[in-house]
């Protein structure tokens, strides 16, 4: 097993600004970080997006063996030769005074008009953290979704999501022909996967 070697202590920030402040928001960092030799860097200089903590849930409905998924644009692939609308799991921010569970079961209701009794954390990761500090956890629920369906979302948010259930076995064929391409749907979709066949 790995150990890491460091820890945050063997980072020193020289400077920190907020350089956009949107939507979201663009940080930059001045920094210098001890190397794997011992000695440390130079000053360092990189922006980063901040996105904060998410929560992804993949919604399973395990007397059909289907999942949830929605279909919503997305302006990060708007460069995407296919398409600029992803299929992906329903997902959200968190908000002040949030748990991660609270969020799951929000954007479920929002996102999807379904209702979540239990939801369990399988996991927590960065996407992308070379230039993005979001963080998602990801959840499971098991739910009926023999009546899900329709366009869901909030007008104040300018949502506008179609919810689809789908077979296990669809939603795999999605990810292997390249149909999902967003990296939390692909991530639940192999770990349910791998639970049904263990």
């Amino acid at each position: 097993m790995i150990k890491l070697k460091y820890s945050l202590g063997d980072v020193k920030i020289a400077k920190k600004e907020v350089v956009y402040d949107g939507y979201f928001q663009v940080e930059k960092f001045d920094f210098t970080y001890k190397q794997f030799s011992g000695q440390w860097s130079g000053v360092v200089s990189r922006e980063m997006f901040v996105r904060g903590r998410a929560v992804s849930v993949l919604i399973y409905d395990p007397t059909a063996d289907t999942v949830l998924l929605i279909e919503q644009i997305r302006v990060g692939s708007f460069a995407d030769e296919n398409s600029p609308w992803q299929i992906e799991l329903v997902a959200g921010i968190v908000e002040s005074g949030e748990s991660d569970l609270d969020v799951a079961i929000r954007e479920a209701r929002e996102e999807a008009g379904v209702n979540l009794n239990e939801v369990s954390v399988l996991s927590s990761y960065y996407t992308t953290p070379g230039g993005c500090n979001e963080r998602v956890t990801l959840c499971y629920a098991e739910t009926d979704l023999s009546t899900v369906g329709g366009v869901h979302g909030l007008d104040e948010e300018d949502e506008d999501i179609m919810a689809h259930v789908v077979s296990r076995q669809d939603a795999m064929q999605m990810v292997s022909s390249g149909i999902i391409t967003n990296v939390n749907t692909i991530v639940a979709l192999q770990w349910l996967q791998l639970k049904m066949l263990s």
